[in-house]
């Protein structure tokens, strides 16, 4: 249910400092207010609804964005992955934490568990309500991660060179679609861009392809499976852990993208429309 600050629904303090909400034919409610509103807010509109147990209220607010402060350059390239969900090129990694699995049993508990209830009886009801509200878990936990890892990414980088990856080749793979759900890369990258947008860092797209053959220290293919997690180039420049040293060349490949750059920061030397950050699919 969405209303009009003011009209319909008025957010309020009272003299506890507590937060109200006072929807019209329904009277005023006491919610846990999760945040201060930024200075100078004017609340327009007010977005009420309910996932599983929960009701929610999003305050939709108007203000001047800040502008970011200048960040200082600190090249990271990272790659992205199942056994590891994130892999920098300082060799930096992330363990896949497996949100879904964690809860997998119980999960499929109580599906079985709805499955022997009369559709529409109060038991069903309450029983896909149980189901929802471990949905709903599963689906906090792997967006808080998520959250977490890229301010932190943003917080200590100030260029992060990613790739382009396309998702379906995981998440229709027979065996790894599961996993590829759980790890929810589509999610990471959209909140990596809205983060570092406002953080004022730059995030770089390039290409992925070969990213894992080609020897980061003298360029020749090196044609691995993926079964082997050790990148040993035959002509002895690079060893290193196949991710590390797919996010080497993500990262060389966009700070050539980079240093080639001219013009206003809307535009490419390829000719690609970019947002403010400066991202772009190269």
């Amino acid at each position: 249910m969405i209303v009009k600050h003011g009209d319909g629904g008025k957010l309020r303090f009272d003299d506890a400092s507590r937060a109200l909400v006072d929807v019209q034919n329904v009277g005023e409610i006491t919610i846990n207010f999760h945040r201060p509103l930024p200075a100078g807010a004017a609340i327009t509109h007010g977005v009420i609804n309910r996932r599983s147990r929960t009701w929610y209220v999003c305050v939709q607010v108007e203000f001047a964005a800040p502008q970011p402060a200048p960040r200082a350059r600190n090249p990271v390239g990272r790659a992205v992955g199942l056994l590891h969900l994130l892999t920098r090129s300082n060799g930096t990694q992330i363990d896949t934490l497996r949100w879904l699995r964690e809860v997998l049993a119980a999960l499929r508990v109580a599906q079985r568990r709805l499955c022997r209830r009369v559709t529409g009886k109060y038991r069903y009801r309450t029983t896909a309500q149980d189901v929802a509200c471990l949905h709903d878990h599963i689906s906090k936990q792997r967006r808080d991660g998520w959250h977490t890892t890229t301010r932190w990414l943003v917080a200590t980088d100030g260029l992060v060179a990613s790739e382009t990856l396309t998702l379906d080749v995981m998440t229709h793979h027979p065996r790894r679609s599961l996993s590829a759900h759980d790890a929810a890369l589509g999610l990471f990258r959209e909140l990596l861009t809205d983060t570092a947008e406002s953080a004022g860092t730059v995030v770089v797209a390039v290409n992925p392809q070969s990213t894992s053959q080609v020897c980061a220290g003298g360029g020749e293919m090196v044609q691995t499976s993926l079964s082997e997690r050790i990148h040993d180039c035959p002509h002895g420049h690079v060893r290193l852990d196949r991710d590390e040293h797919a996010a080497r060349n993500i990262l060389a490949r966009a700070l050539a993208c980079e240093s080639v750059r001219t013009g206003p920061s809307g535009a490419n030397v390829a000719g690609y429309s970019v947002r403010s950050l400066r991202s772009s699919p190269l």
